[in-house]
């Protein structure tokens, strides 16, 4: 099971200064066969807009 944690960062107005909060707005829990055909579908998207997630791994980039 893998599980992906999406997160958003929310301003605080009670704090003084007001402050940046990250905050969880959802999961997703998928097997090992739907993240890779996940990963597998978002590369072919990738692909289509000219943008090759292999080739910049390649060249070095990392990702967050």
């Amino acid at each position: 099971m893998i599980v992906l944690t999406l997160e958003s960062a929310r301003c605080d107005p009670a704090s003084q200064p007001p402050s940046l909060k990250r905050v969880v707005v959802g999961r997703v829990a998928l097997t090992s066969a739907a993240a890779q055909a996940l990963v597998a579908g978002l590369n072919q998207f990738l692909e289509q807009q000219g943008l090759s997630p292999s080739k910049a791994m390649a060249s070095g980039a990392t990702f967050q």
